[in-house]
This record gives C-alpha cells, sequence and structure tokens, in this order.
C-alpha cells in the first residue's frame, strides 16, 4: 500500500518534469517576418499544502513500508518463539532433540549476554561523551551523550551520526575552530577504541561469534531490509 502511495506521489512531479523538459515550438518559416522574441520569466509559485507533502512524505514511504515489514516479522518471532523453537528441533531429527535443544538454549544465553554487553558498552560510551562534551563546552552536553549513546546501537554508521549533531553545533557556537576539532577528536579518539579494542573482547568472549560471521549477517540482512537489516543482523 505504501509502495503504491509513493508511486502516485510521484507521478504529479514526473510530469511536471516532462513538461518543463519539452522542446520548444518549431520557427516560423523562412518567408514569414521575424518576430522580435519577448523576455519570459519563469517564477515558482508558492508551495500548496500538498506540494510539501509530497516533498515530505514521499522519500519516507519506502523506509516505513520496510519498517513495517520487520516489525511485523519480529512480533510474530517473538509471540511464537516457543513455536518455532519445537519445529526447528523437530527438524533436526528425533536423534538430535537433545544436542539440539541445548545448542537453542546456549544461542539464547549468548544472545542475551550480547544485549546486555551492548547496553553496558553504549552507556558507557554516552557518560564519556557527554561528560567531554561538558568540559569542552558544548550546550546540552547530557541530551547529547544520551543521543549517542542509542545512536551507538546502529552498527558502523552510529557513532558517526551522533557526532555530526555537537559537531555542527560547535561550529555555531564558537567564533573559532578549537571546539570543532576537540569534539570531532573526542568522537574520533572514544569510538575505534570502544569498537576496536573493548567490543571484540567482550563480544567474543560472551558470544563466540565470529568476525566473518558478523560481517556476512550484516551485508546479507542490510541487502536484504536496508538500514532496519543493518541494526538487527548481529542478534
Amino acid at each position: 500500500m505504501l509502495g503504491d502511495l509513493r508511486q502516485e506521489i510521484s507521478k504529479p512531479q514526473e510530469q511536471g518534469r516532462k513538461n518543463a523538459s519539452s522542446p520548444p515550438p518549431a520557427q516560423t518559416s523562412a518567408g514569414e517576418p521575424q518576430v522580435k522574441p519577448l523576455p519570459v520569466e519563469i517564477q515558482q509559485p508558492p508551495p500548496k499544502p500538498f506540494d510539501v507533502v509530497q516533498t515530505i512524505v514521499g522519500p519516507l514511504l519506502a523506509p516505513l513500508a520496510t519498517t513495517g515489514i520487520v516489525i511485523v516479522f519480529v512480533i510474530f518471532m517473538l509471540l511464537f518463539r516457543e513455536d518455532l523453537r519445537g519445529r526447528f528441533v523437530r527438524l533436526a531429527g528425533a536423534q538430535d532433540l537433545g544436542p539440539t535443544s541445548e545448542a537453542i538454549d546456549d544461542a539464547g544465553r549468548r544472545l542475551s549476554r550480547y544485549f546486555l554487553t551492548q547496553t553496558c558498552i553504549n552507556a558507557t560510551f554516552g557518560i564519556i561523551i557527554g561528560i567531554s562534551l561538558a568540559v569542552i563546552g558544548i550546550p546540552n552536553p547530557v541530551l547529547w551523550g544520551i543521543f549517542a549513546a542509542l545512536m551507538r546501537f546502529v552498527p558502523y554508521i552510529g557513532a558517526f551520526i551522533a557526532a555530526a549533531v555537537p559537531a555542527a553545533l560547535a561550529v555555531a557556537v564558537d567564533p573559532g575552530w578549537s571546539m570543532f576539532l576537540w569534539t570531532v577528536a573526542l568522537f574520533v579518539i572514544i569510538e575505534p577504541i570502544l569498537s576496536q579494542i573493548v567490543e571484540p573482547m567482550l563480544y567474543g568472549h560472551n558470544t563466540g561469534l565470529s568476525p566473518v560471521a558478523v560481517v556476512v549477517a550484516a551485508a546479507f540482512w542490510t541487502w536484504l531490509w536496508g538500514p532496519i537489516g543493518l541494526l538487527l543482523s548481529t542478534p
């Protein structure tokens, strides 16, 4: 439904582009007198409310559709997790019920530890960012610390998104470049330490995941579900 709505919204814009790019009418024949061209000024009419809705809502429909599909999948998988578990155990065969059940329970415990570890690391990241931004002098450091902790749940790009807003704010409030450089250096130093040193040790110990498996999962689920798949790829 959202996909069809997106197509319908984009039709008036495409028709307008076609009309704007249409070739000019043919010139008069050589026997007719030349007519002095009149200067023409093209003025953009004020946007109507529907035009504003087209501009804002149109690009959001496809991500909203993907998000809705993912939410439906996740809700049903959580509601019927015991049924899915039983079916998976039966699929493995009657002779392997014990090892299969034990493996599934172990995977659940490891996933629970993964979420707990990730939450602790991201909370630590937010606390460090908030305190450091307060020392640097960025307004509302508590807000940006919480924002950094939440955005870091997005793999690979979350920390960079969290750094963009305080960096832009530093440019706005500081007449020089020192506050901006300190803010960028803060994220450039803290994020690699957590992602390249702390996380591999804790995640590898708690979950037993291979780094290759994490990268393959991120590539597959991002290809399938876009940014939402990247967020859910490791779990």
